[in-house]
This record gives structure tokens, C-alpha cells and sequence, in this order.
């Protein structure tokens, strides 16, 4: 991680879509936003004064006297030393600018790694750019694919040569193999089969690639943020409906605390402008059980029902493992409103629906 400034983002998406851990595309990187570890130090940062926020997070964390700082602004003066936030390059796999591909659209690249680059990113004089795929586990972890494992069902520890693949110009999975110089090959749509043996994307190794300690796992939501975060979509959609905001220009903030049985929803919007200010925002705190009676009448029933209702995580044929009764035709939002990328929502958990009566918090409407 070098000292020279790679790219910008605005300080609201320091705190929402870019916060630590988040992928990001800057100008010439792929990189991953680093931890807080990362941050200047408090000196360099101005301090935010808010006595009920600052007392909540000493009820919550058990610090003493803890302290809010806003995200470092870079100053036009050149005069100034900068203050950014770190990134770690990431991916560390990159593949092999070497050709457009012959006429039957067919191209093989090289898959390197990133210990394999020259002084200048680039491999053998060719320039690199950073592979698009990733693996996840569901303890928060991220990581590099395994390539050299993956290709070869994790039965031979020597690292060969690879090269990518690929046929047609979609980029879909189905279209991509992983080929090893010693003539083992792979379709990666194989990774997305996790019931093979043995599994497609290996073991979790634990790699959080944001902080220094790269083992420290993070309990991922259970029910009760799942509840709240589909109501907090519901409402979303509610204020939309009744108030002419457009439900892309209010965001989430959700806050489940199951073990001190503190719970809370944060609507706000992101920059004031024609949808509307903050203040508006807050006038309909004032009609908050008009709103909730309307989202709860919405959410009971979805265009996509039986359907939707039906629709078991466990058993899902596309893959939405994330999802019980959710979909575009009623719990889905804009990506840019919700803090979980549209991910861990189920009607059945705020209202009954045709498929599960006994599961929901409130009541059936009328």
C-alpha cells in the first residue's frame, strides 16, 4: 500500500457502500478498503459532536468515553500532506493482456499472481488487470479463488502454469475453464455446484483482507435483523408510495442488538436535493403509523404470489439462499438504499403470508 492518492469517493459512501471490507474499482486498481487501522490518525480527523449518539454507542460497546470522527477530506491545497484511507490491492490474481482472440472468438490469457508482477504491475512486458471473481464464506470471510486447486479438484499441491479460457465474448461461467499446463481443466461455472465433493471452492481459510488480523470472524445477520430489514424495505417502499419520495434517494440503517434486545431502524436520505431534504424526512416520523399500517398491507401480498410466499431458502433453484418470501414484486429495493445489497429479506418474518401464518411479528391487516 503506497502513500500516493489512486482515487476519490464522497465521505457518505465511506460510511454506506464503500466502508471497509467493500470491492472498489478506482482509475487503475481493484482494490478492497481497508480497516480503520488504515484511517489518519484521530488528530488529523474532525471531531463530530453528538452527545446522544456518543452516550448509545457507550451503552452498546461498554467504552467509557468513545468518540466519533468524520471521514478525512482530501485538500486541494498542494501545500498539504494528504489524508485518505488505505486499500490493499485485491484481487492478488490477475490475468494476461495478450490478445484479442482469434476469429471463432475463442482467447486463452495467463492467470498470474500478483507476486509474479514486475516493478511496473505488468507480467513478461504485458500489462495485467485484476481477475472478477472472488469467494465468500457465510462468517463474512472473503478471499481469492484457489485457482490452482480448483482446476485441480485439490489433489496436486504443484502450481503449474494457468490460463483462462474463454469462448464467445458474454462472460457468463458457462463460457470460462480454468486449463492447467498439464492438460487438467475446469468449467467455472463448477463453482457455483456446492454440492460436489470435494467442494468446488475449497475451505473457508479465514482471509479478511481489510484488517491485520485476517481471523477474526463476523457473526453474519439472523432473524431479528432480517425482520427489521424487511420492514425497513416495506417502508421504504411506503414513503415512496405516499409522499413522492423516490425510494432510491432514502436509505438504511438497520440495528439489531439480540443480546441487550435493543433494536432500531434509520431512514435518511443521502444528499438533499430535488427528492427532498433531511427535514422532509423527518416531517413523516410524524404519520410513522400511517406508514406502517400501509407497508404492512402491501408486504401481506405479492404480485409474484403464491410464489414468492412459497419460495424456501434452502430449496432454492436460483441460487437465492439469502431470501425466503423476497422478491422484485414486493421486498426488493434500489441497491443503493439498502445496506445489505437487497440480501437476508422475508415477508413472512413482519407479516403472515399465504405460505406461513405462524412466523410473523404483527398481525394479519385489514
Amino acid at each position: 500500500m503506497s502513500r500516493k492518492a489512486h482515487g476519490q469517493i464522497r465521505r457518505s459512501q465511506v460510511i454506506t457502500t464503500w466502508g471497509p471490507g467493500a470491492l472498489l474499482d478506482l482509475p487503475n486498481y481493484a482494490v478492497i478498503v481497508g480497516g480503520l487501522d488504515t484511517w489518519p490518525k484521530p488528530g488529523d480527523l474532525v471531531e463530530i459532536s453528538e452527545s446522544r449518539l456518543t452516550r448509545k454507542l457507550q451503552i452498546m460497546t461498554g467504552v467509557p468515553a468513545p468518540r466519533l470522527y468524520a471521514p478525512p477530506v482530501d485538500s486541494s491545497d498542494p501545500r498539504e500532506s494528504r489524508k485518505g484511507i488505505g486499500v490493499w490491492r485485491f484481487p492478488e490474481w490477475f490475468v494476461v493482456r495478450e490478445d484479442a482472440g482469434s476469429r471463432d472468438r475463442k482467447r486463452s490469457r495467463r492467470l498470474i499472481h500478483r507476486k509474479a508482477l514486475d516493478d511496473r504491475g505488468r507480467f513478461d512486458g504485458l500489462r495485467v488487470v485484476p481477475t472478477r471473481f472472488v469467494r465468500a464464506c457465510p462468517k463474512g470471510h472473503v478471499d481469492d479463488l484457489d485457482w490452482h486447486g480448483f482446476v485441480q479438484d485439490y489433489a496436486d499441491n504443484r502450481r503449474r502454469q494457468l490460463r483462462l479460457d474463454e469462448r464467445g465474448t458474454g462472460g457468463d461461467l458457462a463460457d470460462l475453464s480454468v486449463r492447467c499446463e498439464c492438460g487438467k481443466s475446469r468449467k467455472l461455472h463448477e463453482a457455483t455446484q456446492l454440492d460436489l465433493s470435494p467442494p468446488p471452492l475449497g475451505v473457508c481459510r479465514g482471509k479478511r483482507p481489510w484488517n491485520e488480523n485476517r481471523k477474526t470472524e463476523r457473526p453474519f445477520p439472523g432473524g431479528p435483523y432480517a425482520l427489521l430489514h424487511t420492514l425497513s424495505h416495506l417502508l421504504i417502499q411506503s414513503l415512496a408510495m405516499r409522499c413522492g419520495y423516490l425510494a432510491s434517494s432514502i436509505r438504511e440503517r438497520i440495528y439489531a442488538d439480540a443480546k441487550a434486545g435493543r433494536y432500531g431502524i434509520l431512514r435518511y436520505t443521502g444528499s438533499p436535493d430535488a427528492e427532498g431534504t433531511l427535514g422532509g424526512l423527518v416531517q413523516q416520523a410524524r404519520h410513522i403509523e400511517a406508514h406502517l399500517a400501509h407497508a404492512l398491507r402491501t408486504g401481506a401480498l405479492c404480485s409474484n404470489d403464491p410464489i414468492c410466499a412459497q419460495h424456501a431458502p434452502g430449496e432454492s433453484m436460483e441460487g437465492r439462499w439469502l431470501h425466503g418470501a423476497a422478491c422484485h414484486g414486493c421486498a426488493l429495493v434500489a441497491e443503493t438504499s439498502c445496506e445489505m445489497r437487497n440480501d437476508y429479506l422475508d415477508r413472512a418474518l413482519v407479516i403472515p403470508t399465504l405460505a406461513t401464518a405462524d412466523a410473523a411479528f404483527f398481525g394479519e391487516t385489514r
